[in-house]
């Protein structure tokens, strides 16, 4: 989900860092959806093994039984950062320690942090 807040104009004033989206997720999360990518303009791959389910609850709808994970083991987050603080990657997440991948994309403006971390 997009959090939601009031932001700084992205201008050359933009300073610090700002959260674009955090989404928690697991490793039938995409799988379950029907997400198939096709094409990317960047790739940040973890390995599915990091990645434990929570837990599944059988959950029943008007077109029957099915299983469905429930919690994310993970949280995928996209972080605005201002161009040359590299000082600030590992202030984004609750627990740097529990960062499994990042990827900082310096060709945007402001830069963009992506991070994909294990959650407690």
């Amino acid at each position: 989900f997009p959090v939601e807040q009031d932001r700084q104009p992205i201008n050359s004033a933009f300073t610090n860092s700002e959260p674009l989206i955090a989404w928690g997720f697991n490793r039938e999360d995409a799988k379950s959806r029907g997400y198939h990518g096709t094409c990317f303009d960047e790739c940040v791959v973890v390995d599915a093994d990091a990645l434990q389910l929570t837990r599944v609850e059988t959950l029943v709808d008007r077109l029957g039984e099915f299983t469905s994970p429930v919690g994310g083991s993970a949280t995928f987050q996209v972080d605005l950062i201002e161009p040359g603080r590299h000082d600030l990657r590992h202030k984004l997440v609750p627990n740097p320690e529990q960062i499994l991948v990042e990827k900082l994309v310096e060709a945007t403006f402001p830069w963009c942090m992506i991070t994909i971390f294990s959650d407690p």
